[in-house]
């Protein structure tokens, strides 16, 4: 609107509520994955494969692209498999901006069918398509990556220069700056900005200028509950599962029992599992007698326990690799019992590493939607359904400042998630 407005033009140049603003807005969401992934295959690259093209008289141009791109490839493809997983699990972007212009996607149209009267046949029929695809797209990223290692020899031990930019340093940075500002930097002014206005169609101005939107939070039973209810879920998740991915942890690494790496590998299947496709198969499974937990606060924490666990067992599984085993066969030969053992020794020692597997539940688990929307009740909402809910009866400056809240809640988190790791960082037994 402020481009339209700016250029004389008779309607913005872009429409949001479409499937392009759907694509970038996702792009948005889902880019860390392939960025995690893409620095983690540089970091292990030799930069010696680097320095013996440009002795050669490579250009760096050419080095980049046929030699760095060729070795980082499967990190690159393995985040957009992972990205492509994501994509087609989100219901929030797909709903919030295809639904106004009758845009349906899977997740959107599974939902749909939950209205009266539910048709949980058809609702099935496509958490089945959609689980398909989460498959198939998890396969070949394993095959792919089981072919072919991007860890070069001795990538870790090499030093890295760093590349000189020269006249082309301050043009990366502009693109760079631009591409946060879309991601980041406007939508969160935007947001704050905007959960403090009485009406959106007043703009910034300074008559405009509330607290009423946070106000009606506190005063409103329904959003307080919402706060309460994320809150509380969210920690119990991440209270079991930590429990649980500290013991598929360690029957990986301290024993021998038959059949644990594929309990290890079943751990990590929900990351390919979209939240809409779970909830489906959590109502039909808790519908009927003899135990009804639909509707319950109980199904919901079943939801993010089995939603988010990978990341507890891989954040254990971290932390027991860097605790030498022989510690604990020490206490064992002196006596102490399996449970003193893991009391004294072994608990304090990843103690850093299962906090942060907590953390990381306990942010996923208090924005969750795709679950959440079908399976919470009236007295079970959550804030990520209450901010849907707002923002689709019209209440958008109400919708900004409960975003808000959730957006200081998890600022919170990732403080603490930093100050944990870096505490931790370097740190091994």
């Amino acid at each position: 609107m402020w481009l339209a407005d700016a250029l004389g033009l008779e309607s913005a140049p872009f429409d949001i509520f479409s499937v392009g603003g759907i694509i970038f807005v996702t792009a948005l969401h889902v880019y860390p994955f392939v960025f995690l992934l893409a620095v983690n295959a540089l970091r292990s690259l030799n930069p010696s494969l680097e320095y013996a093209a440009l002795i050669h008289g490579a250009s760096r141009f050419r080095v980049a692209t046929r030699i760095v791109l060729p070795l980082v490839a499967p990190g690159i493809l393995a985040g957009a498999l992972l990205a492509f997983v994501d994509s087609i699990a989100l219901f929030g972007i797909q709903a919030m901006l295809g639904l106004p212009k009758g845009v349906h996607t899977l997740p959107t149209k599974i939902y749909s069918f939950f209205s009266y009267p539910p048709r949980f046949e058809l609702a099935s029929a496509l958490s089945m398509l959609l689980v398909v695809l989460a498959v198939v797209a998890l396969y070949i990223q394993r095959i792919y990556l089981g072919r072919r290692s991007y860890v070069t020899v001795a990538g870790k031990g090499a030093r890295i220069e760093p590349i000189r930019l020269g006249r082309w340093r301050w043009p990366v940075f502009a693109v760079c700056q631009a591409f946060f500002a879309f991601a980041l930097f406007l939508p969160t002014i935007v947001l704050v900005g905007v959960s403090f206005m009485r009406s959106v169609a007043a703009g910034f101005s300074t008559g405009n200028v509330t607290i009423e939107n946070y106000a009606q939070i506190a005063g409103t039973e329904s959003l307080r509950l919402a706060v309460f209810n994320s809150l509380w879920m969210a920690a119990t998740a991440a209270c079991i599962a930590v429990v649980i991915g500290a013991l598929i942890a360690y029957m990986d690494l301290r024993t021998n029992y038959r059949g644990r790496k594929v309990l290890d590998y079943l751990s990590l299947i929900p990351l390919g599992l979209p939240g809409i496709v779970l909830a489906v198969a959590l109502v039909l499974a808790w519908i009927r007698p003899p135990l009804i937990l639909y509707g319950t606060a109980a199904i919901l924490i079943i939801a993010y326990v089995t939603r988010f666990i990978p990341f507890t067992v891989r954040t254990a599984n971290a932390s027991l690799r860097q605790v030498h085993d022989v510690l604990e066969r020490a206490a064992r030969i002196s006596g102490a019992t399996w449970f003193r053992t893991m009391r004294s020794i072994t608990l304090p020692l990843i103690k850093s590493g299962l906090l942060v597997g907590w953390i990381l539940v306990f942010i996923q688990a208090m924005r969750e939607l795709s679950a959440s929307i079908l399976l919470y009740s009236g007295g079970n909402q959550t804030l990520a359904v209450a901010i849907y809910n707002l923002y689709d009866e019209g209440y958008f400056p109400t919708t900004c400042a409960l975003a808000t809240v959730t957006l200081g809640i998890t600022l919170v988190a990732v403080v603490i998630v930093r100050v944990v790791t870096s505490r931790g960082r370097g740190v091994s037994a």
